[in-house]
């Protein structure tokens, strides 16, 4: 439990941080609001779906005669395997969207190829 509680607040609040930052004042409650939507939507809709794929996995595992430690096993396999790629491909997005971010855009001038005297 403690490392659950110190790995939840060493993610959701950067993750807020990162998701308000740049919203205009008058529009804070509505972005809070939506991040907070997303993340109970998404942490129900993840339990719902690896809890699926154990399942599912485990019922495979009993009509092959497996045992009851193998069964569980297979059904944990799945489960995790699934969780790593879905985090995995949650921060390939997130440093690609941050990288974007932090990228200087160019000014209509510059983007012309005219550069404004130093």
């Amino acid at each position: 439990m403690i490392v659950m509680g110190a790995g939840l607040g060493l993610v959701f609040v950067p993750l807020s941080s990162v998701a308000l930052t740049g919203v205009r004042p008058a529009d804070a409650g509505v972005a809070s609001a939506l991040l907070n939507a997303t993340q109970q939507i998404g942490g129900a809709v993840g339990v719902a779906l690896l809890n699926t794929l154990y399942t599912a996995s485990q019922t495979r595992s009993i009509a092959a005669g497996s045992t009851t430690l193998e069964t569980h096993l297979a059904g944990y396999r799945i489960a995790f395997t699934v969780a790593a790629v879905f985090f995995a491909a949650a921060l390939l997005v997130i440093t690609l969207a941050t990288h974007q971010a932090r990228r200087p855009r160019p000014t209509s001038a510059t983007a012309a190829g005219h550069n404004p005297p130093p």
